[in-house]
């Protein structure tokens, strides 16, 4: 359970912030489709700005396609559902396998090592490679990870979950070339910019109306860019 009379310890708070970086990639599309409720994301969105715990029913409807997903992965592990290791073991391997099945690219989590980094703006932006696939831009960086160039971290949906260590990287990629990804595979500048615009949706300081102006034509042609890169 997940409310605000539920106190989660602080390992099982850590793994619920990094589900909700990995998933939230989706509550931009949700809602432009007429899925989300304006209720509902409201309450995730005072989750962001706040820090209020969304009742679970509420992340449960909005994260409808992750969560039976994490409870098999938490299930499987004997773990709970929000142990940082299952969020880990879903994104990077279930999840990757689901999406890459579906054609769905947009959402595969991607181990990226750092080339560099830079403030811009008074935000923190590194230079990335992503691995096994080849693509390399720029993305922010909201969160203290000490980095250094030639360290890796995960990325999903333009976010920087966290910095990981270059065996466990070497681990998710291996996994990614299993199911078909492969260096010759380009990650297309326009799928990078569309990725970047509906990141801009998400951000904390975004209101519904900014939300809403990301209509349902842009994000198709993002996914269709995406779903063409394994063609190329």
């Amino acid at each position: 359970m997940m409310n605000d009379k539920v106190t989660m310890n602080n390992k099982e708070r850590d793994g619920f912030n990094m589900f909700m970086k990995f998933a939230d990639g989706c509550r931009c599309y949700l809602m432009d489709k007429g899925v989300l409720s304006g209720k509902d994301n409201k309450a995730i969105l005072d989750y962001f700005r706040n820090g209020k715990m969304p009742d679970h029913n509420v992340v449960k409807r909005v994260y409808y396609v992750a969560w039976p997903g994490l409870e098999q992965t938490a299930e499987r592990m004997g773990k709970g559902m929000f142990d940082p290791d299952v969020i880990r073991e879903f994104y990077a391997f279930d999840h990757n396998t689901m999406k890459v099945e579906q054609g769905n690219y947009v959402c595969i989590a991607f181990p990226a090592k750092v080339l560099e980094m830079r403030k811009e703006r008074g935000r923190d932006e590194i230079f990335v490679d992503l691995s096994p696939v080849t693509g390399k831009f720029w993305v922010e960086s909201d969160l203290d990870l000490d980095l250094r160039e030639g360290d890796w971290v995960i990325i999903h949906r333009m976010n920087v979950i966290e910095k990981i260590p270059a065996e466990y990287a070497r681990k998710v990629s291996g996994h990614l070339e299993k199911t078909g990804m492969k260096k010759g595979m380009k990650f297309p500048r326009k799928a990078i910019k569309y990725l970047n615009e509906l990141k801009r949706c998400q951000g904390l300081e975004a209101d519904l109306d900014r939300e809403r102006e990301v209509g349902g034509r842009k994000l198709e042609a993002g996914l269709d860019i995406l779903n063409k890169a394994r063609d190329r």
